[in-house]
């Protein structure tokens, strides 16, 4: 009998509240979709990595985020931009289509919403390296914030 009791009390108690809260996240969910498109981000996330397989630095930073540009230096990022980026994405033969991406929100980014999407590719023959792309919302353009290697899948 006391068994039931607890039972019945975690029944009653706990599960709405669970329930109520997976509602909420499901609520924000629904909510980033309708006004931070993923598909609109990851368009651009496209473009920087069709960018830099073409040698586009200007196209690449023409797409970056101004907070990004500014911390690092116009110069220094173009210098990285030719020197490693480029040469990352041309040595990456196959991006993969699928991965995960998650929506952030801005007060976690500081700057604006979008999204963090985590893909993986083919670098040089065979080995499979996974990336991480955070894509933001600046003064209401989409941008690139940060990629870099990600211990993710």
């Amino acid at each position: 009998m006391k068994r039931t009791l607890i039972i019945l009390f975690f029944t009653v108690l706990i599960f709405p509240t669970y329930i109520n809260g997976q509602r909420a996240d499901l609520d924000n969910l629904i909510n980033a979709l309708k006004e931070d498109d993923p598909d609109d981000y990851k368009e651009v996330m496209v473009s920087f990595v069709e960018y830099a397989r073409n040698d586009d630095v200007e196209s690449m930073v023409s797409i970056t985020s101004t907070y990004t540009i500014k911390k690092a230096g116009l110069q220094e990022l173009k210098k990285v931009y030719e020197n490693d980026t480029i040469p990352f994405f041309k040595d990456c033969k196959d991006l993969s289509d699928g991965g995960d991406y998650v929506h952030v929100t801005k007060e976690e980014t500081g700057t604006g919403p979008g999204w963090l999407f985590r893909k993986s590719c083919t670098y040089k023959v065979d080995t499979l390296v996974n990336i991480e792309f955070l894509v933001l919302k600046e003064y209401d353009k989409i941008v690139m914030a940060h990629f870099g290697l990600s211990s993710k899948q």
